[in-house]
């Protein structure tokens, strides 16, 4: 969905997060991935860094994870995004979910960008 920035940071909500790590978990297991590890965004810079720089990780994004690791997913963060896609690159997790669009395009549009 496009939205504004503005927008978007209206949209992280806790039961969101939730659904769209199901939806990521459903994914990965058609994709073949037995037990995904998916890592989730922080929406802030270092995420949120316990409130210093913002407070959506608190309020929203932490809860949402939770409750989608209660309902048996394996889900972790929120990481902070100038680190977690070089993290999955790596190996470490099998999806990241981002926050916006940029967030999630701009590290997957350089890891398909041809070599200089």
């Amino acid at each position: 969905m496009h939205v504004s920035l503005r927008q978007a940071i209206d949209l992280v909500t806790a039961d969101r997060g939730r659904r769209v790590i199901g939806v990521a978990h459903r994914t990965l297991r058609r994709m073949g991935f037995q037990h995904p590890r998916i890592a989730v965004a922080g929406l802030n810079p270092h995420a949120g860094e316990n409130g210093l720089f913002g407070d959506e990780e608190i309020r929203e994004i932490v809860p949402g994870i939770q409750a989608a690791r209660e309902e048996g997913y394996e889900a972790t963060g929120p990481w902070p995004p100038d680190t977690v896609f070089a993290r999955a690159m790596a190996g470490e997790f099998d999806a990241v979910i981002a926050m916006y669009h940029d967030q999630g395009h701009i590290p997957i549009k350089l890891a398909g960008s041809p070599k200089a």
